[in-house]
């Protein structure tokens, strides 16, 4: 029986690292590197129950009768007789595991990665030309408004919904939509992209399409895992764009199961006169295909006249559409190893988290690991042991005594006493497998805060990046550098600017590697407005990133082919230099040079006919990177040369905190059972099979 605590104890301490938590535990008592204790004062009971187990197991613990001698000489001993000191030797074992486990041994700085199941949520915004016009607030125009109450929902979507992570993407449409942001967890990601957003300017791009951007959201959301699916579509105007009406739109949607949250925002109907100029129309606003898009999917429409009724609508979403939860699973256990941080979420899919992650309820309670729960099956099977174990002794006895003797030869053991001593054996056993399960109740919510640099990727995609001078191409090469960096990254931050003759931004400051990943993957020179090379412009915008505060925990990489067209990129580099900002440039060629590819299976000519060789020019950017404190490395120099800035330098700077949102950690209750085996050990080791008085020994 005490074989089964022990094993059971050393079950508990010995689970693999899948099966274990992370503690909503404080460390109270520091042991040694990154080890402490929670509840050091557990540690108390190995005296305790040491002495309960020497007075139990002593000389006088166990009744003993005295026979004559039959047999001359000393008699043999048998295995049972010289193994009698196991018992002891395994109650001690276990008294001392048990008070280890209920001292809560944690582990800090382990990367965890939190899961939970949210609603994958598609804002739908219209940014059409009407969306400047100020009538939902004084001062402020339509889409300034609209961006922040979005703003301020998707904030609490992911980040204050008691530790909850929804997923959110961000598409926006005029005459034809566009995916901002696809799918990802990262609230700076789709804050940092409500923050460019704007109005479109070009009339051939005007237009309210909303059968086709309710198409293009539905196809985002189709490869979704998510239970639920929903849309929050807000527009200022009707449809006009019928390539995809709204409602074979809303027929889509139903199809896939996606609910679709109507918004229309604005007092008054705008549109194009005959001169081409953006007028208030005096006819009356149809919001049919509105109304019949949410009824159809099981959403609802609303109307908003001012902010506050804005708000107050996103508020009520909100509500309606709670979070989701798969359970109280949270990261990896301080105490066990740490495993790899789980896959964050595919691009566009919902992360798809395996069966065993399930988590089950009991009693109220819910169980981390309920596959563990035939461990409890080890108390009816020491109960079954116990209860073996004693008829056997019976057995053994009347053998030995006639039972009219037995008083006379034992006249202190108790057969009562001996039952108990196996109940809570048992008992002991019981609680130690409930232990076992990993019983929760009850969370905290915790700031979860990353330790990091803030990188902007600054990535060259003029037309001679497509030189092949490096394998396959420049561009392609410079592609590779950037995702390979990324894998590295933990808790840093990155951006991603493109730039040739002028500068876009392609995704903000964010934590998202996968989203990252999925923008770098499209950068092509067909993007560009303008051909050339504005290395300087690319500086200035990377600048415009930071927060300004300092730039310590900052830093700037480039990958370019080396052609300053512009000419004034050494300039800007030294306002970097003032804030403290180091830029990193990475030479994407090589001397001899390439030519530049057409686009017609020819290449690019100069004005006398002749094709034009692009020469890796390394000189201007080892300028920069002096000015900076940055370092300069060629592509050709070496197999990885981004990662090896990175883990020579770039890692080495100063990181800052930065604030990631909360996670909701559930209470261990696993210490209850625990403490109930506990006890229930120190009363079995603890009691004695004779009962008190002066009798024989």
């Amino acid at each position: 029986m005490n074989s089964a605590s022990l094993f059971l104890s050393l079950v508990q301490a010995a689970l693999p690292a899948e099966a274990a938590v992370r503690s909503a535990a404080d460390e109270r008592f520091k042991l040694w590197g990154a080890y402490s204790l929670a509840d050091p004062w557990f540690l108390l009971l190995i005296p305790v129950g040491l002495l309960a187990l020497a007075w139990g197991r002593g000389g006088r613990g166990r009744e003993r009768g005295r026979v004559p001698a039959l047999v001359p000489g000393k008699p043999s001993r048998s295995l049972a007789q010289n193994l009698a000191w196991l018992p002891t030797a395994l109650s001690a074992a276990a008294i001392v595991l048990v008070s280890i486990a209920l001292a809560r041994p944690l582990r800090g700085s382990v990367e965890t990665s939190s899961q939970t199941e949210g609603v994958d949520i598609a804002l739908l915004i219209d940014q059409s030309g009407s969306m400047r016009f100020e009538d939902l607030e004084e001062g402020l125009s339509r889409i300034e408004v609209v961006k922040s109450v979005v703003h301020d929902f998707a904030v609490r979507r992911m980040t204050d919904r008691e530790g909850a992570a929804d997923n959110v993407a961000l598409i926006v449409f005029a005459a034809y939509p566009r995916l901002l942001c696809p799918f990802t967890l990262d609230v700076d990601a789709i804050t940092g992209f409500l923050k460019e957003l704007k109005p479109v300017e070009n009339r051939a791009e005007d237009g309210t399409a909303i059968g086709v951007g309710l198409a293009k959201a539905v196809a985002v959301l189709r490869e979704s895992n998510s239970k639920t699916k929903v849309v929050v579509l807000l527009t200022d105007g009707e449809n006009n764009i019928d390539l995809i009406t709204p409602l074979a739109a809303a027929d889509l949607a139903v199809q896939e199961k996606v609910k679709v949250y109507t918004v229309f925002a604005g007092r008054y109907e705008f549109g194009y006169d005959m001169f081409g100029n953006l007028q208030r129309s005096k006819r009356e606003i149809d919001t049919s295909d509105l109304e019949k898009i949410a009824e159809k999917t099981g959403g609802r429409f609303y109307r908003a006249r001012d902010r506050k009724e804005l708000e107050r609508i996103y508020a009520e979403i909100e509500k309606l559409e709670r979070t989701k939860r798969v359970g109280d699973l949270r990261p990896l256990s301080r105490v066990a190893r740490a495993r790899p941080p789980a896959a964050r979420p595919r691009l566009g899919p919902r992360l798809d988290f395996s069966p065993e992650a399930a988590v089950t309820s009991l009693f109220g309670f819910d169980l981390l690991r309920p596959g563990m729960l035939a461990a409890a099956a080890a108390g009816p099977i020491v109960l079954a042991i116990g209860v073996l174990g004693l008829s056997a002794r019976a057995r053994a006895r009347a053998r030995l005594i006639a039972p009219e003797q037995e008083r006379r030869f034992l006249p202190r053991f108790s057969e009562n006493r001996a039952r108990v001593r196996v109940a809570l054996a048992a008992a002991s056993a019981l609680f130690l497998g409930f232990a076992l399960v990993g019983p929760v109740r009850g969370y905290t919510l915790r700031d979860v805060r990353r330790r990091g640099l803030d990188l902007v990727l600054c990535v060259d995609t003029s037309r001679s990046m497509l030189a092949q001078d490096l394998k396959p191409d420049r561009l392609t090469r410079a592609r590779r550098e950037i995702l390979g960096l990324l894998d590295k990254l933990k808790g840093d931050r990155a951006a991603v600017l493109a730039f040739a003759g002028d500068v876009r931004d392609v995704a903000p400051l964010s934590h998202d590697r996968v989203t990252l990943k999925a923008f770098v993957s499209t950068l092509n020179p067909e993007d560009n407005l303008r051909g050339g090379t504005d290395l300087g412009g690319a500086l200035e915008r990377a600048l415009a990133l930071f927060d300004g505060r300092t730039g310590a925990h900052e830093a700037i990489v480039v990958l370019t082919d080396g052609e300053d067209l512009e000419g004034h990129g050494l300039e800007v580099a030294k306002k970097a230099s003032e804030r403290g900002i180091h830029v990193y440039l990475v030479g994407m060629g090589t001397l001899e040079g390439g030519k530049i590819p057409d686009g017609t299976r020819g290449f690019v000519k100069d004005e006398d006919g002749k094709e034009v060789v692009t020469k890796m020019d390394g000189k201007d950017l080892q300028a920069i990177a002096d000015a900076t404190g940055g370092a300069y490395l060629a592509a050709e120099s070496s197999p990885i040369p981004l990662e090896e800035l990175y883990d020579k330098r770039i890692s080495r700077l100063e990181g800052r905190e930065l604030f990631a949102g909360k996670e909701r950690i559930p209470h261990d209750r696993f210490q209850w059972p625990l403490v109930l085996a506990a006890a229930c050990l120190l009363g079995e080791v603890g009691l004695r099979e004779r009962r008190p008085g002066r009798g024989a020994a």
